[in-house]
């Protein structure tokens, strides 16, 4: 999937209150030690660090993601321990694309590893 080949339709469609751009940077389970968790005692455990076949189904999810839910993503880097990408939305909508990509994607990521359970038919 050449998801960034094309990259005119995110411009067209964008208003004034659409046109901020955020870095956004997600980190691996424990690879990173935050002053809340210094502050309130918490012990890092150990830090989960993608493979490159990882690395390269979870850019194929992502990048799945992103088209499906037609995401203005101007950039994506992937590393081992963490990912950046570069987003354009309106401000208000931030926290909740963020949120949704993050739950959608470690979701799907972790069915692939064996790491999550599937509830079958249960209600989430």
């Amino acid at each position: 999937m050449d998801l960034f080949n094309d990259y005119h339709h995110i411009f067209e469609s964008l208003t004034a209150s659409e046109c901020t751009a955020y870095h956004v940077t997600c980190v691996m389970h424990n690879t990173r030690t935050s002053k809340r968790m210094s502050d309130n005692g918490i012990k890092k455990g150990v830090g989960e660090y993608l493979t490159i076949p990882e690395e390269e189904y979870l850019l194929k999810i992502i990048c799945k993601h992103i088209a499906q839910n037609r995401l203005k993503i101007l950039a994506i880097n992937l590393c081992a321990d963490h990912l950046h990408f570069a987003l354009v939305c309106d401000t208000t909508q931030l926290e909740q694309i963020v949120g949704k990509l993050k739950s959608m994607v470690a979701r799907e990521f972790n069915i692939w590893r064996g790491a999550t359970q599937t509830r079958g038919h249960a209600p989430l």
